[in-house]
């Protein structure tokens, strides 16, 4: 007997979601990978508690491995900082650490393990979302980023939380937009944008908005989100196709 798939529950922007169903999208697309490398483990020990790494995220003496598999297992075993640590390298946030480690180590870890309970308990991520946003400080790419890999670290694999960044905000979110225009005559203005940092529920509000169209899309292509996300951010034009 096989166990069921483990989901997570969102509640869709209704106007987004009758939008995105309706789109047209191409048969055939060559599904995308997530992102793989290395980082150097000296460089990143003082951003953890622990005197080192552990021992699965090395590739050689020097080099540990920045990819998606290596992060969950950090977030599986509850080395929280191992795993936000891996996050930023992974996603090339190294230019912006001061953004993400505002407040002590310690403190960190704690909203990370407070974030990784409501997630098991509830199967949501709007209470993590916003202990990120409030407690954090940080900004909606930081955040999707890292609650991406918690959620796949409990086994949300389908439907998990995506990130959202500067390339799919501006490529594919625009790219999108002119389809809803093209294909169903309506102003995509009436849908709101995908992000809003105003608050920490406006900042919600909008990444909920983004993943109910990343749901949707990922419903129609009978794909999880992770690969909806990864296809678009390696092709954000040829997802939707042309105009």
């Amino acid at each position: 007997m096989n166990t069921p798939k483990k989901m997570l529950e969102w509640k869709f922007d209704e106007a987004t979601a009758q939008c995105t169903r309706r789109l047209q999208i191409p048969g055939r697309i060559l599904k995308r990978a997530q992102f793989q490398g290395y980082l150097n483990a000296r460089n990143w020990k003082h951003r953890i508690t622990s005197p080192d790494f552990p021992a699965f995220c090395y590739v050689n003496e020097y080099q540990i491995a920045r990819n998606p598999q290596t992060i969950t297992q950090c977030f599986r075993e509850e080395l929280m900082l191992e795993g936000l640590a891996l996050t930023v390298g992974w996603g090339k946030m190294w230019r912006k650490h001061d953004t993400v480690y505002r407040i002590p180590l310690y403190e960190i870890d704690a909203v990370l393990r407070s974030c990784a309970t409501s997630l098991e308990q509830t199967s949501s991520v709007e209470h993590a979302w916003k202990l990120c946003i409030d407690k954090l400080h940080w900004t909606d790419t930081m955040t999707s980023k890292t609650l991406h890999f918690i959620a796949r670290s409990q086994g949300y694999e389908i439907n998990s939380g995506v990130a959202i960044d500067s390339k799919m905000r501006t490529k594919f979110a625009g790219h999108y937009d002119k389809h809803i225009e093209a294909q169903l005559n309506i102003s995509s203005r009436t849908l709101g944008i995908w992000s809003d940092m105003s608050s920490a529920e406006s900042s919600w509000t909008s990444y909920n908005r983004y993943m109910t169209a990343i749901c949707c899309l990922a419903e129609m292509k009978n794909w999880t989100t992770t690969e909806v996300e990864a296809t678009i951010f390696q092709d954000p034009i040829g997802f939707l196709g042309p105009i």
